[in-house]
């Protein structure tokens, strides 16, 4: 969903925001941005997808919340990213909205995970939320020797962030950045047209470039996620 259109891409009240791309078969009931406390004016998208409970025409009578998001960027922003984040959470933990049942959420992005304990903060029992990455436990990262360089990407890891940066080594940034975090009875699964896959999270953009001038660029410096989601 892109709520950005061209009528009103100069009154954007944010310097940085996400787009989601919704598939024109989907229902959607709604869609809005949430600001948050924040130096760097980062919000969540929100989109409300239709949700029966029973298979066939009936008439949805609850809806998944999916938000996507770019929490407050590197250390110094740590505060901020844990408020954002219990914001994330009760937003996906909503009961009703609108006398419509709200059966789970589901949020990716940027979590700007760059402290270790960080990527414990979803486990605080003012978020309480799970990480698809802990849904299938991960394999041993590899062995690697001095200043070999690591051909998986952090795969193991589940890195996405620091072998496409300029000038920054992968030795010392390749790290997890970029989640999914949910709520609700929700099952996961990988999806197969990822690039590759390490328990049920996919990743997709390694080693992606784009013709820029006469150079070839990183199309980004962070590796796409994917994830499958069934609401049971």
């Amino acid at each position: 969903w892109n709520d950005v259109r061209e009528e009103n891409v100069g009154s954007m009240p944010t310097r940085h925001f996400t787009l989601m791309m919704i598939p024109r078969h989907l229902r959607i009931s709604n869609c809005f941005r949430v600001p948050f406390v924040s130096k760097s004016e980062r919000d969540v998208l929100v989109v409300h997808l239709s949700v029966s409970e029973n298979e066939g025409p009936s008439e949805p009578k609850g809806i998944l919340r999916l938000c996507t998001t770019h929490l407050e960027s590197l250390d110094l922003g740590y505060e901020y990213r844990f408020r954002q984040l219990a914001a994330l959470s009760a937003l996906l933990k909503s009961e009703l909205v609108q006398g419509r049942k709200v059966y789970g959420g589901l949020v990716g992005g940027d979590m700007n995970s760059t402290l270790a304990s960080e990527h414990d903060d979803h486990r605080n029992p003012d978020i309480d939320l799970k990480d698809v990455w802990e849904d299938e436990l991960a394999p041993a990262p590899p062995a690697l020797r001095p200043f070999y360089k690591d051909f998986t990407y952090g795969k193991a890891l589940g890195n996405t962030w620091g072998y496409q940066s300029k000038g920054r080594l992968y030795q010392d940034y390749g790290s997890r950045l970029d989640k999914f975090l949910y709520t609700g009875p929700i099952e996961t699964f990988p999806v197969r047209e990822a690039q590759d896959i390490t328990g049920r999270l996919g990743r997709f953009g390694i080693g992606l470039k784009t013709r820029v001038g006469l150079n070839d660029v990183w199309v980004s410096d962070h590796f796409g996620i994917a994830v499958g989601i069934k609401v049971m």
